[in-house]
């Protein structure tokens, strides 16, 4: 009797360990697929020019980007982008309206004002040194204070992807040491548990660094460029304003003689300036993009930043286990190397440089012999028949 009673309870345990299991599935299922929010909708009219809005062809009342209210799962897989990609597939042309309504936190207007106030209110200042007004400094400190929850985020990310990287090869070397201590398998059980290391180290390690590449890339750098391009485009015309202010106190008795002379000059003149105005507007935004475009890179130098030495660390403690003092003079040899690569790098520069210059002269001259090709098949009519008249002529002599 009472081993049926302890066989009874040690089964009912069982039970209930399976069927807690199953209800804790059940419950993380419904709370990775259940969205963050309802979907959203906001008039196009309050954003959009209304030459924008009559053109737009799919109309929707979810007409919000859907990452405001995606579900976990659907964040992790990145699903919100899937009506993007069913619109440029099923519709031979769309415009901006078409497109879903960024969410307010990467808006030009929203991420403008942000940038004013962070300018206004913080300034770099280490004991008595302060940097010069407008310094690449003094924007690069503004720019980490107005994004600081995003930069934590890809540095969290950055950090967590590092250490993750090293995950499945930490459990090959257990499945091997395994292997090793047991080679009649009476213990089947850590095999099987190393094996799910491997795959469950490498599937979380990809789903992080997707997370990092998709923050760095659609928010961060979205972001410092559109702060940026702002900024600078405020800049711009706020100086261009001066500037021709100043101008035309310069030259306002110029102009005056001149609309009181030939009242019908003035408009081309006027036309001219304006569009000089817009042209040097327009050549500055040209020129400074590339620095945006530089400046915008700091989401990647973050990146490497922590992700290179975090690996690099990781990794020797790793080889260090395996290993032992023999991986140090192995990476003492790649340091010592590293000169001679940076010289191997700059030889194979140089003689690709020199490679494409000998194949532009070759294109150069066989373009120059093509030419000869062409004009002569262009003139072999011309001279057919100019063979024929001095035969003509010939005979004609001859008679």
């Amino acid at each position: 009797m009472p081993v049926t009673s302890i066989v009874s309870d040690s089964m009912l345990d069982t039970a209930l360990w399976y069927t807690s299991l199953v209800l804790y599935l059940f419950a993380c299922i419904l709370i990775v697929t259940t969205p963050r929010g309802p979907p959203l909708h906001f008039p196009p009219e309050r954003i959009y020019s209304e030459k924008t809005v009559m053109a737009i062809t799919s109309r929707r009342k979810d007409n919000v980007s859907s990452i405001t209210g995606a579900s976990v799962w659907d964040i992790l897989y990145f699903n919100y982008t899937t009506r993007i990609v069913t619109l440029a597939n099923t519709c031979a042309s769309f415009e901006l309206g078409d497109l879903p309504i960024v969410p307010g936190d990467i808006r030009a207007i929203a991420l403008f004002a942000g940038m004013r106030t962070a300018m206004r209110k913080w300034r770099l200042r280490i004991g008595s040194w302060q940097p010069k007004p407008g310094s690449g400094w003094e924007l690069a400190y503004i720019l980490i204070r107005a994004n600081t929850s995003v930069l934590c985020s890809v540095v969290g990310l950055t950090m967590v992807s590092s250490v993750l990287f090293y995950a499945p090869a930490f459990f090959m070397r257990g499945l091997v040491r395994y292997l090793e201590a047991d080679p009649e398998r009476t213990n089947w059980g850590w095999g099987w548990m190393y094996c799910a290391g491997m795959f469950f180290g490498s599937f979380i390690c990809q789903l992080t660094s997707e997370q990092l590449f998709g923050v760095a890339c659609t928010t961060l750098l979205v972001r410092l460029r559109v702060q940026v391009n702002s900024i600078l485009f405020a800049k711009t015309l706020v100086r261009k304003d001066i500037t021709s202010s100043a101008a035309g106190d310069d030259k306002k008795n110029t102009s005056s003689d001149a609309e009181n002379s030939n009242g019908d000059g003035a408009g081309p003149a006027n036309e001219k300036q304006d569009g000089n105005e817009f042209s040097s507007k327009a050549q500055i935004m040209t020129l400074m993009t590339i620095d945006v475009s530089r400046v915008s890179a700091l989401a990647w130098h973050i990146f490497y930043l922590f992700n290179t030495p975090i690996e690099i660390v990781v990794g020797t403690l790793f080889l260090y286990s395996l290993l032992g003092v023999s991986c140090l003079f192995g990476l003492a040899v790649i340091i010592l190397c590293l000169p001679l690569n940076h010289f191997t790098g700059s030889v194979v520069v140089g003689a690709q440089g020199k490679l494409m210059k000998a194949r532009d002269e070759r294109i150069a001259l066989m373009n120059e012999v093509y030419d000869h090709f062409v004009s002569m098949i262009m003139h072999s009519s011309f001279i057919r028949d100019l063979r024929q008249y001095q035969d003509d002529k010939g005979r004609l002599r001859h008679i």
